[in-house]
């Protein structure tokens, strides 16, 4: 900083007028930091003008023309401040030319798992209060700026690098960091043995706290991954978070085997990603990691690597993410799946595709009780695979269940059982195709649970949007030919007693809960007729129970619209019910335009952004759940 500036600053270096009295007042400042710390140079520039004036002026260039701060730096060395800002002498927070209130930050614990981790929360104070119970930055005590770093470095959960920014803006802050050990704790470990010297600094400054390691392996040094297990070994115990990032699990063979007897006390969640699966062929065979124990862990992502060959400590967890969709030949069993799962007797929530299991489902008998359980996500990434899993599982507490990347043919679906989700209320199909002619539809929404009182619908086109609602239109009297539909398609003589196109074993179930169902719909139609012809209310034919319902279209291979016609149809429809839809949930971006075609004082249905955080366990579910398909594999 400096009040006397020289013709032009140094190679390297720009210079930032911030006014001008007898000799300019400026601050000298590096190319190279700005562009390190920051997104936005330009306005990183206004920032640190701010930060020493406490007054935010615009940016101008050398002509003193203002310059928009969303590009690069420009072809000059020299950003005088505007004329406005130019002859600010004294000014102080209460000087009445300020505006009168300013955006200040506090930081105060919040338990996230981490309950000592610090977090930013923002509040407003006015500017006009005494002086001298304002502290500038640079007074602070030490032990409140450590915690101001710790905060930002919490707010980075998957970035490292804060530590290096604070430690080279000055001294003091430099002296600051190396006292705080919680800044050393996020770990980036490559195999290659060039990195091992300042993973070895990182272990020691963050002496004995937990930590967030994320080691990444590939072939070229997969060879120096043993001398980096020897370097971490001492420090296992300690992890809070393990990221494991390879192209096939055979690399990580010796950091499993280094992790087998480890006892960790800290260790919350797992993640494991072998992102180029190869078979399975050289595997050594199972492999207990952490046998010593996890009793905080709650969440495991595993890609591409089994959970029967991987074999944790499932007791205590409460999400899994299990996908083998680059599987390529399975040689794990039903049986020895669901022997490893039922350890897992606290899970909430499970994401499993149809690799992660053999097809042997089909032909299994094996029961699946999963009494925890309040959501589940199958994702058929590929769609000849029967996700037979479903007429297997009994979760008593069920209540969200989504079927992703299916293609449903009425003689393999597994039906699953009203007494096995008693409590199921949320029904997802996502990227959902239908195989065969139009009447499938029907018997699609026959084989989903009348209990349903929410329906998401997404990454669906607009033809089968349009289909879709047509079918949810019908009452249970109706001719399903006035929806369009064939009425050979869908005889309701031919959907009573049907099992689903399971025989063998579980059929006669299967086939009980069929008749139920249709048992239920020719009890109400009976009892319907005794009065006289339209009388009272209609009953819908299919999910009678529903209250809310989500249209997530299609983006491929373009946007397509909300059948805008068809959805009033089916709303108006619904309305003449016992049972009217009372909300439904459209992209954010549609709201304004649904909203426009019904209106809150029409009182036909209230419209709302649709956001997975809505769902039961929100936080627990991946992204992946929610991507919109890209081709039509």
């Amino acid at each position: 900083m400096s009040s006397k500036r020289s013709t032009s600053p140094p190679e390297g270096f720009v210079h930032l007028i911030l006014f001008s009295l007898e000799h300019p007042f400026y601050l000298e400042i590096p190319i190279d930091i700005v562009n390190k710390v920051s997104l936005r140079p330009l306005k990183y520039l206004r920032y640190l003008g701010w930060c020493v004036l406490g007054v935010e002026a615009d940016l101008v260039d050398e002509g003193g023309n203002m310059i928009a701060l969303d590009g690069d730096l420009l072809d000059q060395s020299i950003y005088p401040a505007p004329s406005a800002a130019r002859n600010i002498r004294h000014r102080t927070a209460r000087d009445p030319a300020l505006p009168s209130r300013l955006y200040s930050t506090c930081y105060r614990p919040v338990g996230n798992g981490r309950d000592h981790i610090i977090v930013p929360r923002r509040f407003l104070m006015d500017s006009n209060i005494p002086k001298q119970s304002i502290t500038l930055i640079s007074k602070l005590p030490a032990e409140i700026l450590a915690g101001i770093f710790e905060a930002g470095h919490a707010c980075q959960d998957d970035t490292g690098g804060i530590e290096s920014v604070l430690a080279v803006v000055c001294k003091d802050w430099l002296a600051v960091v190396l006292r705080t050990p919680r800044l050393w704790t996020r770990i980036e470990c490559p195999a290659d043995r060039k990195h091992h010297r300042q993973i070895s600094l990182y272990l020691q400054k963050s002496r004995r706290k937990p930590l967030d390691l994320l080691i990444d392996v590939d072939e070229e040094d997969s060879h120096d991954l043993e001398s980096l297990c020897r370097l971490l070994g001492a420090h296992f115990w300690r992890i809070w978070r393990l990221r494991v990032s390879c192209p096939e699990q055979t690399l990580i063979q010796p950091l499993l085997h280094q992790l087998h007897s480890i006892t960790a006390p800290f260790l919350h969640s797992i993640d494991i990603d072998c992102w180029a699966y190869k078979q399975l062929d050289n595997l050594s065979g199972p492999v207990d990691v952490f046998a010593g124990g996890a009793p905080a862990l709650t969440e495991i992502h595993l890609n591409n690597i089994s959970v029967v060959l991987c074999r944790l400590p499932l007791t205590h967890v409460k999400a899994m993410q299990l996908r083998q969709d680059l599987c390529r030949q399975e040689t794990i069993s039903s049986e020895e799946w669901v022997t490893t799962m039922a350890a897992a007797t606290s899970l909430v929530h499970l994401e499993v595709d149809g690799g992660t299991v053999l097809a042997d489902w089909e032909d299994s008998t094996i029961p699946m009780d999963m009494p925890s359980l309040r959501s589940m996500v199958i994702v058929v990434c590929r769609v000849w695979i029967n996700p037979g899993m479903l007429a297997r599982i009994k979760a008593t507490g069920l209540e969200v269940l989504m079927v992703k990347n299916y293609v449903y043919h009425q003689d393999a679906f597994p039906v699953p059982r009203r007494n096995h989700f008693p409590s199921l209320h949320t029904s997802i199909s996502w990227n959902l195709k239908i195989a065969g002619e139009k009447g499938e539809w029907h018997l699609l929404l026959d084989d989903m649970l009348p209990c349903s009182q929410h329906f998401v619908w997404g990454d669906i086109r607009e033809e089968n949007c349009k289909r879709l609602l047509s079918a949810l239109s019908r009452y249970d009297d109706e001719d399903p030919s006035e929806h369009g539909e064939d009425d050979a398609d869908v005889e309701e003589d031919d959907l009573k007693g049907w099992d689903g196109g399971h025989g063998g074993a579980g059929g006669e179930e299967e086939q009980t809960h069929g008749v139920c169902r249709n048992s239920d719909a020719v009890e109400r139609v009976g009892h319907e007729e005794k009065k006289d012809p339209g009388a009272g209310p209609k009953r819908a034919a299919y999910l009678p129970n529903l209250r809310t319902i989500a249209i997530i279209p299609a983006t491929y291979p373009h946007p397509y619209p909300i059948p805008l016609a068809e959805l009033r149809a089916f709303l108006a429809k619904r309305k003449a019910t016992a049972q009217s839809i009372e909300k439904i949930y459209v992209p954010a971006e549609s709201v304004a335009e649904v909203s426009k075609e019904f209106p809150s004082e029409e009182g036909l249905v209230q419209v709302e952004a649709w956001l997975p955080q809505l769902l039961p366990n929100g936080d627990m579910w991946s992204d992946d759940c929610w991507d919109l398909c890209v081709d039509d594999a």
